[in-house]
Parts: C-alpha cells; sequence; structure tokens
C-alpha cells in the first residue's frame, strides 16, 4: 500500500523582539539607557527593581555560537584542546606588555624561553602507575606479597588517624561504628580481607601520609611522598585484581572517591596529569546502579548503618563531581534533580532515616552541603555549557544564596562545644567550605566582573571577583602557616589559588583595588593584594618539586609577580623576565638536587610530559596552527595580528601546557 503524508496547516507566529531595555522601562514604554541600574530607576527610587530580561538563544543563533566557541579552540599535537572562561593562560594573555616573554614571541628571550622547557625534564614519566586502569604487575599478584607492605600496627595506626581527622570530616565517607569494625576484622587478619578492602586501606595510608605531622613521620623515618606513591601503587593493583566484583560495593565506592582525591593532589606520580573526571563518570554510574542517588528512607527495612554510609557516600560524589568539573571545564556529571539522597532541609526526618542520627555537629555540615551542592553545580555547569549563560538578575540572585551559605559556613567554625578533636574538626569544615565556597563565587561572577565598564554595570560582580580572589590568597597564606597540619589542603586547593592569584594580578594592574575595592573592604586592599601575590612566590615554591603541575603554578606566580612590578616600575621587562627565569631555574635545580644542563633537550623529552589533554585549555582566540601559526587576539576591545613562526608556536604550546590543570 502506498504511504504518504499529510502536512496539516500551522499558524506562523510572529517572531519575538528582542527587549534591551530593563523591565520597568519596557513596561512603562519609556526610553532606558541600558545601565544596570539605569538612570529612570536610579531617579524614580527603584534601582532595586531594575532587572533585564534573560536573552535567549534562537536557533538562528546557532552559527554565532559555534564561532564563538571555535575562536576558543585548537587542534595540536593531535589533540582538540578547548579554552574556558576561566583558564590562567587566557587570563595572563591580557598582560600585552609581557606577551612576547610569557608566550616565547620574542626572539632576544628565545634561550631563556628553551632553558624554561627544559625543566619539564626534572619530572620523567613513571610507566604503569594506574588508577582504576592499570596494568598488573606480575610480581605483585600475591596476597601475601601485598599484605607484607603493611606497615607495623602503630604506624599503620597514625596514618589512618590522620586520614579520618582531615580528609574524612570533608569527604564524609564512612559510618563510625562501621568503620571501627571493617577495621577490627581487617587488622585481624589481613590475609583474609578482600581486595577492594586491601586497596582502601592502602589508599588510605597514602592519603594520611600527607596529612601527618612531619614530627611523627620523622620519628617513624618515613618520607611522606615516597611512602605515599608506594601506598598508592599497591592499592591501584590491588583495585584492578578486584575491580570485577569491588565496583558493586561501599568498599569500591570509597576507593574510588579516594582515588579521586589523590589525582587532584597529583599523589599519583611526579608526571601524573590525567584528568580525575573520568574516575568520576564512573563512580558516579556505579553510586547509581546502586541505588546511592535514591534516599535510603524509600527503602523499607534498610539497617540505620546502611542509609547513613548511602548518603556519606552520595554526598561527596557530588561535592567531588563539582570539584573535578571546575577543573576539568567539563559540565558536571549529576544534575541537581536526578537524587534526593540527602539531609531533607527545613523538616524534621522521619524516624530511621540518617539525619535522625548522629550528633548534631555531624548534621550541621551535612545541611550546609545538602543547600549549597545544587547551587554550585548549576552555576558550574552554566560557566561550562557550550550554550547556555547567566543573565545579571540570576547571577545576584545566586550570590546572594551563596553569601548566605558562606556565612553558615563561617559560623560553623565557633558553634561547638565539644572536645579539642571536634573542634578541630569543624574548623576544617568551616575553612574548607569557604573556599570552596568562594571558589564557585569566582566562577559565577566572572563573565560580568571582568567585562567591560563592570564597575559600573554589574558592580556586584566586579566587587565580588577582587574580593573572593583576596580572600581566596589569603587562605592560601593561612593554611601554609599551619605548619604541616592543613598543607594538605594547599595541594588540593592548588588550582583555585592559582585563579584567585592571575584575578589579583589583573586587579592590580587594572588600579581595581584603589577605588571602589577601598570603599567596599575599608580599608588598604591593594597593600593586601600586593602581599599575597608576592607570599605566593614563597608558598608555591615549597612545592615545586613535587609534580610538573606544581612547577607549573610556580612558575607561572613567578612570572605573574615579574610582570606587575615591572608594570609599576621603569625596569626593563626584558631584563625582569630574564631575572626571573635564572631565578626559577636556580630553584628548580637546588629542589631537584640536579642541574639543568645535565637534562635532555627538550624536543626530546616523551610526549607525556606535554600534559596534552582536553579540558582546561588556553583560550587564544584565533589561533589557529593549521594556517600559516598566525595569531589574532583581543585585548579591551582593540584588535592586534602579530605573525608567529612556527618555532615559535612550539612555545606557545608550551605555555599551554602550563595552563593544564
Amino acid at each position: 500500500m502506498e504511504s504518504y503524508m499529510v502536512s496539516w496547516p500551522t499558524k506562523v507566529g510572529r517572531k519575538q523582539r528582542v527587549v534591551f531595555a530593563c523591565l520597568p522601562c519596557h513596561s512603562r514604554k519609556i526610553k532606558c539607557d541600558r545601565h544596570r541600574p539605569c538612570g529612570r530607576c536610579v531617579s524614580a527610587g527603584r534601582a532595586s527593581e531594575c532587572h533585564y530580561r534573560t536573552q535567549q538563544r534562537s536557533p538562528s543563533s546557532a552559527q554565532t555560537t559555534s564561532a564563538k566557541f571555535s575562536s576558543h579552540a585548537l587542534f595540536l599535537r593531535d589533540t582538540p584542546r578547548v579554552g574556558t572562561a576561566t583558564s590562567w593562560v587566557r587570563l595572563i594573555w591580557e598582560f600585552e606588555e609581557a606577551r612576547p616573554y610569557l608566550f616565547g614571541t620574542d626572539p632576544e628571550y628565545k634561550d631563556m624561553f628553551d632553558k624554561i622547557k627544559r625543566l619539564r625534564g626534572f619530572f620523567p614519566p613513571i610507566i604503569g602507575r594506574g588508577f582504576t586502569f592499570g596494568v598488573v604487575t606480575p610480581a605483585l599478584m600475591s596476597k601475601s606479597h601485598m599484605t607484607s607492605k603493611l606497615p607495623e600496627p602503630r604506624i599503620a595506626e597514625t596514618l589512618l588517624r590522620s586520614y579520618m581527622e582531615t580528609f574524612e570530616p570533608l569527604f564524609p565517607l564512612w559510618h563510625e561504628p562501621s568503620y571501627a569494625d571493617e577495621m577490627t576484622r581487617f587488622w585481624t587478619d589481613p590475609q583474609d580481607a578482600d581486595w577492594v578492602v586491601l586497596a582502601q586501606v592502602f589508599l588510605m595510608m597514602s592519603l594520611g601520609c600527607h596529612a601527618t605531622s612531619q614530627e611523627e613521620l620523622k620519628a617513624f623515618g618515613i618520607d611522606a611522598d615516597a611512602t605515599a606513591k608506594a601506598y598508592f601503587d599497591v592499592a591501584a593493583i590491588a583495585f584492578s585484581i578486584s575491580r570485577q566484583t569491588a565496583q558493586y560495593n561501599h568498599a569500591g565506592l570509597r576507593t574510588l572517591c579516594m582515588s579521586i582525591l589523590a589525582r587532584m593532589m597529583d599523589l599519583t606520580s611526579p608526571n601524573d596529569e590525567e584528568d580525575c573526571s573520568i574516575n568520576v563518570g564512573l563512580a558516579v554510574r556505579i553510586a547509581q546502579t546502586l541505588k546511592l542517588h535514591r534516599h535510603p528512607s524509600i527503602f523499607v527495612g534498610m539497617p540505620e548503618a546502611e542509609m547513613i554510609t548511602r548518603i556519606k557516600i552520595w554526598t561527596t560524589l557530588v561535592l567531588l563531581d563539582v570539584l573535578s568539573s571546575i577543573r576539568s571545564s567539563l559540565p558536571p556529571v549529576i544534575y541537581s534533580g536526578d537524587y534526593d539522597a540527602c539531609v531533607n532541609l527545613g523538616r524534621d526526618m522521619e524516624a530511621g532515616t540518617p539525619a535522625a542520627v548522629g550528633n548534631s555537629d555531624e548534621s550541621a555540615f551535612e545541611h550546609i552541603l545538602a543547600e549549597f551542592l545544587p547551587i554550585a553545580s548549576h552555576v558550574v555547569r552554566m560557566a561550562n555549557s557550550v550554550d547556555q549563560e547567566l543573565d545579571y538578575f540570576n547571577a545576584e540572585k545566586l550570590d546572594r544564596e551563596l553569601r548566605g551559605i558562606l556565612s553558615k559556613a563561617t559560623d560553623l567554625r565557633g558553634s561547638s562545644q565539644a572536645n579539642s578533636n571536634t573542634e578541630r574538626q569543624r574548623r576544617l569544615q568551616s575553612e574548607m567550605l569557604q573556599i570552596i565556597i568562594r571558589r564557585i563565587m569566582l566562577t559565577l561572577h566572572e563573565p560580568f566582573g571582568r567585562s567591560l565598564n563592570a564597575a559600573v554595570n554589574f558592580k556586584s560582580s566586579y566587587i565580588g571577583l577582587l574580593e573572593c580572589s583576596l580572600a581566596l590568597a589569603v587562605s592560601q597564606g593561612t593554611l601554609y602557616d599551619e605548619q604541616h597540619s592543613m598543607r594538605w589542603a594547599l595541594n588540593l586547593f592548588k588550582e583555585d589559588f592559582k585563579i584567585a592569584l592571575v584575578y589579583i594580578a589583573l586587579g592590580i594592574r587594572g588600579k581595581c583595588f584603589d577605588d571602589s575595592a577601598s570603599e567596599a573592604f575599608g580599608s588598604s586592599p591593594r597593600s593586601i593584594a600586593w602581599t599575597t601575590l608576592r607570599r605566593a612566590v614563597e608558598i608555591t615554591e615549597e612545592q615545586a618539586g613535587d609534580s610538573l603541575k606544581h612547577f607549573f603554578i610556580y612558575l607561572g606566580v613567578c612570572y605573574l609577580v615579574a610582570v606587575t612590578e615591572c608594570l609599576e616600575s621603569e625596569v626593563s621587562m626584558r631584563d625582569r623576565m630574564v631575572e626571573t627565569g635564572e631565578n626559577v631555574i636556580v630553584s628548580m635545580e637546588r629542589i631537584k638536587g640536579r642541574r639543568l644542563k645535565d637534562i635532555s633537550d627538550a624536543s626530546d623529552l616523551p610526549e607525556t610530559l606535554c600534559g596534552d589533554k582536553p579540558g582546561d585549555m588556553l583560550e587564544w582566540n584565533q589561533f589557529n596552527p593549521l594556517q600559516a601559526a598566525e595569531v589574532s587576539y583581543v585585548s579591551d576591545g582593540n584588535y592586534f595580528n602579530k605573525n608567529i613562526s612556527t618555532d615559535q608556536a612550539d612555545g606557545l604550546n608550551f605555555v599551554l601546557d602550563c595552563s593544564t590543570g
């Protein structure tokens, strides 16, 4: 039978008119100057009501959107690389006076730039270490061989206690009585433990190495870095053996979450830059398969310990998803509407549900997380989305909500009257939450606070960027002053501090800390900004030898300070940059105990040192390596063009590598 289709007549609607005026002026049909707030609303005394309609993209704007994002991308060394709004190399691109040195395009600076590139040789690749897909080493297949790597009980107890007092309060994964029972069973006969439990214990001790005081480690004769990496290797092998079954239980999920933390801290190897977002995606899907995203109260008959454990693991997964998305420039895996497994806000829990169990200290932190995570996920999703963006009205609304949560996080620090251990945990939760919240606020305000005339049109975002970047930099110094007890947090949030320092340098360059900032902060923000920026050199230098990423951050901060100082003095930019490069080389030779001349030429280094990965990449605007290596860029509304040779383009790629992470 012949088939056919009938086309029904449809009414063609008129194209919706784009409204540029604010809503009050539009409703009154009067002329609007489009300021924020506009002059009409200010003179009429309704400035607080001056809002603008969200501009929706029409289908016809798809080509414009595509062009916008193609201008932020590269295809280099067979790898697609996409720029993001908060890529720090994209931000330092605004220091146009220093571009020839920062990007290696000045012929007279080429020798120094090449020497800096060769410093990558201090971080040789390590083959075979991986999580969760590493190759199992035949020599370590035996469980007895692995258990022989367990330290003596007093050392193991110290490392596990350090983990539980530092990582566990912020990334809760355990129900305390269940933890005690499981550890008792494990240490009674480690040989009888499942492979995944073995992996879990070694990974906890690996992280615990970096949270234990130097005095205790010295007393045990332990080198924190070497021991942590050795324990991580054993954990990775044990998990590889167990992964056929471990992926579908709580121990397996806990181990995956810990491996994500280890990757965020670059504890896996000196040059490991593999993105942890893959492990996040795997862990989330496994958790959803186990129905951890559903509230335990719907499962009749579930034991209380099981309910609490499920809530804790899922909450930590959502938090790790947000943190990983900030670093990878990808949208979060979890939507806020995908789950109901959290403490109930604003109402009493039914008997037997997790929030009704445990002390009030735990509940306060969990309630703050439950309120914060959906907002954080939404902000990061909008920032990393291909075709979605926030309007300023909603950005201000989210800012108010985040500031309310920030206030609760601050109050969390001093609300406990319990023993000293509890007080330390509450203080830790408060300080870490403040760092995370302010990082989300930076992401929220960046599109508006860095725009043209932001101090007038988007004042809240303009001040918010300065305030949050300064607060993050001050937090970096505070953690550094905590001796060893909080150094692990310095490591965990190093990339957040890095972005904050770039914003501070841009603020100093643009004299943003002089007028409006003084009015907002009520002191001398410019002096504070300079102090935190200069001190960051000392802080990042101490960890510069830990990994390639640590080195790149240290290098970037050194150049950032040098460039900003040059812009405020009459010192030759080239001379200052050469001096800075020499200082970096001397520092790295001292830290690594080797001379640069003993390192192979950068061109001979393995490709694994390049840090090429899709994700946190430099936005170069119009750069296309396939078209005669020509760079076009935009700065403050002015357009420039500079022809770059192919050799110099390789220098640009090195700087792009520095932005990884």
